[in-house]
């Protein structure tokens, strides 16, 4: 597969993303905000901000804690699997 960045949001440069970014009204009321002083510190990252171009994607996953996300496409179409 061609190349897909993970850039995890939850270090300072991840605040600089943010700042061009808005997350939509119907996921604003965040459930990981309200728990994330219960998870270890060593859990990891609970944020990220992905990129790929054509062709692009991960191998089939699940993801932590049976999370989910948002996507957004600027341009093009996505095939979900």
């Amino acid at each position: 597969l061609p190349a897909y960045i993970f850039d995890n949001l939850d270090h300072e440069h991840g605040r600089e993303i943010e700042k061009d970014y808005n997350t939509p009204p119907q996921f604003r009321d965040d459930a990981y905000a309200l728990l994330k002083d219960e998870f270890p510190p060593d859990y990891g990252p609970m944020r990220w901000f992905c990129f790929g171009r054509k062709h692009s994607g991960t191998d089939p996953h699940i993801d932590p804690v049976s999370t989910d996300a948002w996507n957004t496409l600027v341009t093009g179409y996505k095939w979900w699997i």
